[in-house]
């Protein structure tokens, strides 16, 4: 979305720091999107060396 930066975003919960389970994170996501269906589900990845985001997108988008 081109105004991401211009809103607030809340974190679902604690942040999943070192989770290399792909399932764990995916059944988060899904389960954050069932509780939220008419908001965006955004995920963010963090770089542990220079310990800034890596990596940014919108997982689901709100309908």
């Amino acid at each position: 979305p081109s105004n991401s930066m211009a809103t607030y975003w809340s974190y679902w919960k604690l942040p999943f720091f070192g989770e290399k389970d792909l399932n764990v994170v995916v059944s988060e996501l899904e389960a954050c999107h069932r509780a939220y269906p008419d908001h965006h589900v955004r995920i963010v990845g963090y770089d542990a060396y220079t310990q800034s985001q890596g990596a940014c997108f919108v997982v689901f988008e709100g309908r």
